[in-house]
């Protein structure tokens, strides 16, 4: 074997020195040079009857990414299988692809379905809504909470993202957290949102709610703040303000720390009085 060896290496060094193609030497010494760099391979998705899913072409031994599930109507995706008897499931996590392959799509007969159940916070029950798979909700009727005015629903119990009853679909079991907010509001309905009329707390430094009653607040009335005794107030940027919203000594200010989305007023400046900048 070592003498074998000894002889492909005198062989190599005389092909390169005298730099002519030598067919003979490339029959003894190609398998052992070749490089499987740049070999790629199509995956192709049998969808079994679902919506077209678009192949893919990767380098051998690279794992793929799972597209998105392919429909079929009166039935539920089920998985990615290797096989069409639909024994093995591809593991997109871990499989690698060696060659060209077809992955073939399971389904399930019939519509999931999944339940939407919403925490009301301390609020008045609201009844659970069970759906299908990918369908929107129907805004449930507003709960209550003593001294409270409700806010909106929302996907976290961190209260971060609004829930949007048009649009957001359901895909598995899911909770929904109501936001509540003290009841010193005075507020009307105004332009698709909610617009503030008037304050009756007592707060110095006050955030205005972005949501009352599942709706934005997209405007604060004449004089809606004005008597009030407030030091500074922090509101969606964008909201229309009335005239003399608030005391004419307030300044208004982008608030950075949420990415100039929203405005805050400060009683700092006597002399200011322009409004706007809204």
């Amino acid at each position: 074997m070592k003498i074998k060896l000894y002889l492909i290496a005198v062989l190599l060094v005389c092909a390169c020195l005298s730099g002519c193609r030598n067919p003979w030497m490339e029959k003894i010494v190609g398998p052992l040079m070749k490089s499987k760099d740049g070999v790629t391979y199509t995956v192709t998705f049998d969808s079994n009857d679902g919506s077209s899913v678009p192949s893919k072409t990767v380098a051998s031994g690279s794992k793929i990414s799972k597209p998105a599930d392919p429909t079929k109507p009166d039935y539920t995706f089920g998985n990615w299988y290797k096989d069409s008897d639909l024994i093995t499931i591809w593991n997109f996590a871990g499989d690698t692809v060696t060659g060209n392959i077809t992955l073939y799509a399971s389904w399930i007969s019939g519509t999931t379905t999944y339940t939407v159940t919403f925490n009301s916070n301390g609020g008045s029950s609201v009844d659970q809504q069970t759906v299908a798979y990918g369908s929107t909700i129907t805004a449930p009727t507003t709960p209550t909470l003593a001294n409270s005015i409700f806010g909106a629903w929302y996907k976290e119990s961190s209260l971060n993202n609004v829930w949007n009853f048009a649009t957001d679909p359901v895909s598995s079991d899911t909770t929904l957290h109501a936001k509540w907010e003290p009841n010193v509001f005075v507020y009307e309905d105004f332009a698709g949102g909610i617009g503030i009329t008037s304050y009756t707390g007592s707060e110095t430094n006050l955030i205005i709610p972005a949501w009352i009653n599942g709706l934005p607040v997209v405007a604060i009335g004449v004089e809606a703040f004005y008597f009030a005794p407030l030091l500074s107030i922090t509101i969606g940027y964008g909201v229309l303000l009335g005239d003399n919203a608030f005391p004419g000594d307030f300044e208004y200010a982008y608030d950075t720390t949420n990415s100039k989305t929203a405005g805050t007023y400060s009683r700092t400046n006597p002399t200011f009085s322009d409004w706007t900048k809204q």
